[in-house]
């Protein structure tokens, strides 16, 4: 069943110098190789990779290489590896990346009706919604007008409590999909969702920090994940953990009084 939308001028990555220009247009020279199957630390995969160029201010250009891989075990997951180079060898000075910018739209699946059930959503935020638990550990109706950056600090050396769940699971009656990242340490990301006023979800995991260009002058987004599945978000959470235990993030096993009931007033 179909609800994502590819609206004129959409794109699913881009990137925002540090001079404020915007560039999601990397269809010049664009190459798709042959898929090839390889051994990944999730599993055997089929990997396709995409590569193309834009042209910035100052005649320099920026290519983009998009590694998408495939995998036999969890057939309904993919996984992104974005990196971003100058072409001319000069380090990039990137203000922000944004990757997997979904537009999820359930009229779609409804032809001739305007108004149907809303998404739900399910996502463990940060410390920052601890006044409100219903915020803090959500799954709820995304109705019109609905915005949230989502943001999910990183480690800090203040001795401040960090989290947030790199998570987002969006669904409906017809499919769900979840989405975030795989690093294996906490990292400043944000997850803007908005919905407008058809009830369009705009979502996307967005990167503002830790854009410093590595050794071979490339900025790489970590291990990006989206997950397509039926029903509610277990699946796209389970999947999840699933994809973190095979890079050694692994849950406790949780103790008997876990399951004893909790009295709250």
């Amino acid at each position: 069943c179909t609800v994502m939308d590819s609206p004129a001028n959409a794109a699913s990555f881009s990137l925002t110098l540090k001079d404020g220009t915007v560039l999601d247009q990397f269809s010049q020279a664009a190459t798709i190789s042959a898929p090839v199957r390889v051994q990944t630390e999730f599993g055997e995969a089929l990997r396709v990779e995409i590569s193309g160029e834009a042209e910035s201010p100052g005649d320099s250009r920026i290519r983009r290489q998009i590694a998408i891989d495939l995998y036999d075990d969890h057939p309904d997951a993919a996984v992104f590896h974005v990196s971003y180079e100058r072409c001319d060898g000069e380090p990039l000075a990137i203000e922000r990346l944004d990757h997997l910018c979904l537009h999820l739209d359930r009229r779609l699946a409804y032809k001739g009706c305007e108004r149907v059930e809303p998404w739900h959503f399910h996502a463990y935020l940060p410390v920052s919604h601890s006044e409100n638990f219903g915020e803090t550990y959500s799954a709820i109706k995304l109705e019109p007008g609905f915005s949230r950056d989502n943001y999910l600090a990183g480690d800090s050396d203040d001795g401040a409590q960090h989290c947030g769940v790199p998570c987002f699971d969006f669904w409906s009656r017809e499919m769900g999909i979840a989405i975030g990242h795989l690093s294996e340490s906490p990292i400043p990301v944000s997850v803007p969702v908005a919905v407008n006023a058809a009830g369009r979800v705009e979502v996307s995991v967005r990167e503002e920090a830790l854009l410093t260009p590595d050794a071979n002058g490339r900025v790489q987004s970590p291990p990006l994940f989206l997950v397509v599945h039926r029903l509610d978000f277990y699946t796209g959470v389970a999947r999840f953990r699933e994809l973190m235990a095979a890079r050694g993030i692994t849950m406790p096993v949780p103790p008997p009084a876990a399951y004893e009931p909790v009295w709250s007033t």
